[in-house]
């Protein structure tokens, strides 16, 4: 009895501080939502000088501070967000896919992607689907 609870003890301890691997903690990055927004597509790319960020959460509305040129977008597995030409959501809207047709290459998702906000049209807010 005493063994196979020392066993048991030793294997639970040794799963309990193991680390992810490297891929898996970019995976779990990946899986994550996130809204960055940052006054150049070129802040976007190098990911510097980050104006907001947001863990954006399904259905809420998020404008875009008037300083944004370019935002960065990761649905986190969920469904394609919207982006709205006027605040608080509304106004014309889009829904950024990586389906179908898309009016601009850079507004088509591939897992997370920087986006111009003014390339298009002039997003001016966002809902997380």
């Amino acid at each position: 009895m005493k063994t196979s609870c020392v066993i048991f003890i030793a294997a639970f301890l040794q799963s309990a501080t193991a680390l992810p691997s490297e891929g898996a903690a970019k995976l779990e990055a990946r899986a994550k939502p996130k809204l960055n927004q940052y006054a150049s597509v070129e802040d976007c790319q190098a990911d510097k000088n980050i104006l907001y960020h947001a863990a954006p959460v399904t259905g809420r509305c998020y404008d875009l501070d008037d300083k944004t040129g370019a935002f960065f977008s990761n649905a986190g597995g969920r469904w394609f967000p919207t982006v709205y030409t006027e605040k608080g959501c509304g106004g014309e809207s889009y829904v950024l896919t990586t389906m179908g047709e898309c009016p601009k290459a850079d507004h088509c998702m591939k897992d997370a992607t920087c986006i111009s906000s003014s390339y298009y049209r002039n997003w001016k807010s966002y809902k997380a689907a």
